[in-house]
């Protein structure tokens, strides 16, 4: 019994050290074999960075510190950081021993929003702020709780119409995740009156996401010649699908 006590210290001690001391490298080859999106990981699992990539163009980077208190509630926890291009955000990360939660903030500004959205032919000012935008879901993919709020204090937006490019100025608006028939949903508000403008659905299941604009909106875009009812009625749902299921 004693030699199998001594056996059990050197295998936990050197599970320790192993988490301490093992190159970042060591995590960041097996996350992107291939180097193309991250690359020139410094550091240790423990403590450490690796810079992110499109291409051949430097976005950003992502620095991580890890929990040890974490460690007693046999948990792995880590705080995240990234830098880059118009993109400052943090978070909290917590792994369990089935479940992933994850607590993010910070601010997204119009250069690095206006990269998607020019795939929709449009482009706004003003930033994007998160506020403890929670999720926790299981391996399964199963989600377990998504909440949260992101802010836009409003702006000028321009957006393509038929051959025709629209400006028009919209108010703040504030979007709200809650966890809905098994996925995640996010409701826009005009920020004063609290009338929905947009909501957002994505569906785990499908892979699908599900976007919706109502009559107000659509009056806000100066396109009023497209609404039918009341402005708390939706004009027009899109849809986008993100990825295949598994």
């Amino acid at each position: 019994m004693k030699w199998v006590g001594i056996g059990l210290a050197i295998a936990i001690t050197f599970c320790i050290l192993f988490l301490i001391l093992a190159p970042a490298r060591f995590v960041v080859q097996r996350i992107d074999p291939n180097q193309q999106f991250l690359r020139e990981a410094t550091g240790t699992i423990w403590v450490g960075q690796v810079n992110t990539y499109h291409r051949t163009a430097l976005l950003g980077h992502v620095a991580w510190q890890a929990k040890p208190a974490s460690l007693l509630r046999g948990k792995i926890a880590y705080s995240l950081e990234y830098i880059g291009h118009g993109v400052s955000l943090e978070a909290e990360t917590e792994r369990g021993w089935s479940t992933l939660s994850v607590v993010l903030n910070g601010q997204i500004d119009p250069q690095a929003i206006n990269l998607i959205l020019s795939h929709y032919e449009m482009d706004i000012t003003g930033s994007l702020e998160i506020q403890d935008l929670s999720i926790s879901l299981t391996d399964d993919g199963v989600i377990n709780l998504a909440e949260g709020e992101i802010h836009w204090a409003g702006g000028s937006v321009h957006y393509g119409l038929g051959s025709n490019v629209h400006q028009t100025r919209l108010p703040a608006m504030v979007g709200r995740f809650h966890k809905q028939n098994g996925g995640i949903q996010l409701t826009i508000s005009e920020g004063e009156r609290e009338l929905m403008l947009m909501t957002a659905m994505y569906d785990p299941a499908t892979g699908e996401i599900a976007i919706s604009a109502s009559n107000r909106l659509v009056v806000l875009a100066d396109a009023p010649w497209l609404t039918k009812g009341e402005e708390s009625d939706i004009a027009f749902t899109v849809y986008e699908k993100l990825f295949e299921p598994d």
